[in-house]
């Protein structure tokens, strides 16, 4: 709701049985807030980075990553600060404040990352983060959306810092680690980050031109030439030949007499191969 004279915004969302996380900035007119109510609390923020959860037994967990939130249980209230987290029971109870935990810092694969296999059985993948000094073991999640709503690898329980992951189809992967405490408090995940996974079963194909024969002397030559997948590496009877870089290739063969049978072969970054043979025509 905006007061039309004032601008003052008041906005609310009412969580019965759901989690969230939350940016909240700062308001634009002094005086408006934004409200998080639950079936046992009220949380009021004017600038924090939160995530709350309100389980079936009408339990609230309320985290708070960035800033503050002023929190409302009955007649009681709180300021619940950053990296800390309460839990209100079923009853309107406000158990102990903990402090979260760090995120951590990921370290590899690079964001943007991309990975190339033959077939799913091939596919395996390192995950690794940084430690988050502590007593600390980790979670991760994999989905296929940056809001991490399709999940597709949940890891928990994890006491060191990578994890391999394996048997991923062709896609695009966003991934994120969180620490969590002995006592199972989960602390604000990391950046995430994104990678594409390839799985390549057909071998590059080969295109050759006609080939070019050339008088040289008492000797013909030959030109070969043709295109293939610009990162494969080719072979014209063995011997390697640069691709530029939309995959053309040109070679010239020497003293060559009709007939001759050539041999093209072109291999992509997965092993992938394709072999065409092709013959010296005639002047």
């Amino acid at each position: 709701k905006e007061n039309r004279l004032t601008k003052v915004r008041r906005s609310s969302i009412k969580l019965m049985q759901s989690d969230i996380e939350a940016v909240v900035r700062r308001p634009e007119v002094r005086g408006s807030e934004f409200v998080i109510a639950t079936p046992t609390a009220l949380a009021r923020i004017s600038q924090a980075k939160v995530a709350l959860k309100v389980t079936k037994e009408n339990r609230s967990d309320i985290k708070v990553y960035q800033g503050a939130v002023d929190l409302k249980v009955g007649d009681k209230s709180m300021a619940v600060g950053e990296k800390q987290a309460v839990v209100v029971s079923e009853s309107r109870q406000i158990q102990d404040v903990r402090e979260l935990p760090p995120a951590p810092e990921l370290v590899s694969p690079q964001n943007l990352a991309e990975f190339f296999f033959r077939d799913l059985a091939r596919m395996q993948a390192v995950l690794r983060w940084k430690p988050v000094t502590g007593r600390f073991t980790y979670r991760l999640q994999a989905a296929l959306d940056p809001y991490f709503s399709d999940l597709v690898i949940v890891r928990t329980g994890l006491a060191r810092e990578a994890v391999v992951v394996q048997g991923l189809k062709s896609g695009i992967y966003y991934w994120r680690v969180a620490a969590v405490t002995p006592e199972g408090v989960e602390g604000e995940f990391s950046d995430y980050r994104v990678f594409k996974v390839t799985i390549d079963k057909d071998p590059p194909p080969i295109t050759l031109d006609d080939v070019l024969l050339l008088r040289v002397g008492d000797r013909t030559n030959a030109q070969v030439s043709g295109r293939t997948e610009p990162d494969a590496v080719l072979t014209i009877d063995g011997e390697a030949v640069p691709l530029d870089q939309t995959g053309r290739f040109t070679r010239i063969l020497s003293d060559v007499r009709p007939g001759t049978e050539v041999t093209i072969a072109a291999e992509d970054r997965v092993g992938n191969r394709n072999v065409v043979k092709k013959k010296i025509p005639a002047p």
